[in-house]
């Protein structure tokens, strides 16, 4: 009997820390593979996207606005008119950036940068991965 109640309890414990483990991963706690990605997006980067005949100089006015400038086209043969913004390390944050951008009638919509992570954890399972062939 006494080791069916310390067998339980070791069991229950190891399930406790198992939890307490997935708790903190799926939250973003101190597991170190999950420290590198706690930032959800870039905090000096926006994606503006202007609508469809907007005058060329839209976007470098509002721009000027909050003190940023443009970086580049994201995908210029299929969205030419999705634009990186870069925003000032002294100016408004990502999400003061974006309420200005979509304040204007000539932006679709902006948004945050965000980041995409790769899952380091998962296990490929094509045995032609590695393959020089492909």
């Amino acid at each position: 009997m006494r080791r069916a109640i310390l067998l339980l309890t070791m069991v229950g414990a190891v399930l406790l820390a198992c939890s307490g483990v997935l708790l903190a991963q799926q939250q973003g706690g101190p597991d170190a593979s999950q420290s590198s990605q706690s930032e959800r997006f870039a905090p000096d980067r926006v994606i503006v996207k202007l609508k469809e005949g907007a005058q060329s100089g839209a976007l470098e006015a509002l721009n000027r606005g909050v003190g940023a400038r443009t970086e580049g086209r994201i995908a210029p043969h299929t969205l030419p008119t999705l634009y990186t913004v870069k925003l000032p390390p002294w100016g408004p944050s990502v999400e003061r950036a974006i309420r200005h951008y979509e304040a204007s009638p000539d932006v679709a919509y902006a948004e945050p940068d965000f980041f995409v992570y790769h899952d380091t954890h998962q296990v490929i399972k094509d045995p032609y991965y590695n393959d020089s062939g492909l």
